[in-house]
């Protein structure tokens, strides 16, 4: 269960307005997008508020892992250039949420909500409009895919050669070792 930091717990008798705050890491830089219509200072950073993004997916359910969607429009032309120019595959994403202090506007406590990488990112351009979407997977996934090595010698010799801590493995485990029973020791 997460519980509220020192500071959000003082404030729980006001109303708090809720930001998401969505880092997305590229090869040539990380791009720092919020939902809130304005521009937020947190950590160092500035995350640009756009009017127009949107996240769908966020569901905690045990033993399921979602992805998510991340709508945006209303991009800088800055900020565009970053993400078409790279490849968005296997990218680290992480989704927060902020509570904000209802006068200020400044943050009061943030959690993290979702971790994964970028599969793809499409455009959708009409008229004035441009959309682009960040489909991302949850972190959770690389643990459903099966591992490509295995714990054999000739993997161990893979990856160091020489290495001879693995040559008896198959031959001990197919030995039966058969243990004395207790009455053994009690004599």
């Amino acid at each position: 269960m997460r519980s509220l930091a020192p500071a959000a717990q003082a404030l729980l008798g006001k109303q708090l307005a809720m930001a998401l705050l969505v880092e997305m890491r590229f090869g040539s830089g990380t791009i720092y997008v919020t939902d809130a219509g304005v521009d937020i200072d947190w950590d160092g950073r500035t995350w640009l508020g756009l009017r127009g993004a949107n996240v769908e997916g966020i569901k905690d359910q045990g033993g399921e892992v979602q992805g998510l969607t991340f709508s945006l429009s209303g991009i800088p032309p800055s900020v565009l250039a970053l993400a078409l120019g790279e490849e968005a595959q296997g990218r680290i994403v992480i989704c927060r949420c902020a509570l904000l202090e209802p006068e200020a506007h400044s943050i009061v406590d943030v959690q993290t909500l979702w971790t994964g990488t970028m599969d793809r990112m499409p455009i959708r351009h009409g008229g004035n409009s441009l959309q682009v979407s960040v489909v991302a997977e949850h972190r959770g996934i690389a643990f459903a895919r099966p591992k490509g090595r295995f714990y054999t010698d000739a993997d161990q010799q893979a990856l160091y050669p020489g290495d001879l801590a693995l040559q008896y493995l198959a031959a001990q485990a197919a030995t039966q070792d058969i243990w004395p029973s207790r009455n053994f020791f009690k004599r």
